[in-house]
């Protein structure tokens, strides 16, 4: 069980080990929050809860060290988590509960999706909102996947 592990940010906060609090807080993968099983997968919701907390301590880092390699591969991670996760709740802010516990969508799942909106919408105004989601989308695909993030671009503008 490594739910305690995955806590471990809290004390780095506040020793000011905020670069180390950041790092915890980016590589979790199950839930800490809700009192899931160990394991269980984060949902929207909680994601988007992580993600600010670890922009906040990457943020207390940078005024310490602004020139961290880790800080900066953070930050990009931080702001693509983030994004994706605004760009899911927009293309389904219909199908929503509203209370965030919806399954985090891989991007490959939301560009699909994003050319669903499109091709589905008749309102002009509705099919920008959806293009420019799934342009952010392939954008915040992994970096070192240069292909994948040009695919994914190139899926957007075919719709």
């Amino acid at each position: 069980d490594n739910r305690l592990g995955d806590l471990a940010w809290i004390h780095d906060l506040r020793i000011g080990a905020h670069e180390r609090a950041a790092d915890t807080l980016v590589n979790l993968t199950s839930s800490i929050f809700r009192g899931k099983d160990a394991g269980a997968p984060m949902d929207l919701w909680e994601n988007e809860q992580v993600m600010s907390l670890a922009k906040l301590s990457n943020k207390l880092a940078r005024s310490k060290n602004p020139d961290s390699a880790l800080v900066a591969r953070n930050s990009t991670i931080i702001e693509n988590s983030l994004n994706l996760v605004e760009a899911q709740r927009i293309l389904q802010e219909d199908d929503l509960d509203g209370d965030g516990s919806e399954a985090i969508l891989p991007p490959d799942e939301l560009i699909v999706l994003a050319v669903n909106k499109i091709n589905s919408s008749r309102d002009v105004e509705n099919i920008k909102k959806y293009g420019l989601c799934g342009l952010a989308i392939a954008h915040a695909t992994s970096s070192e996947d240069a292909i994948a993030m040009i695919h994914g671009a190139a899926t957007i503008w075919e719709a």
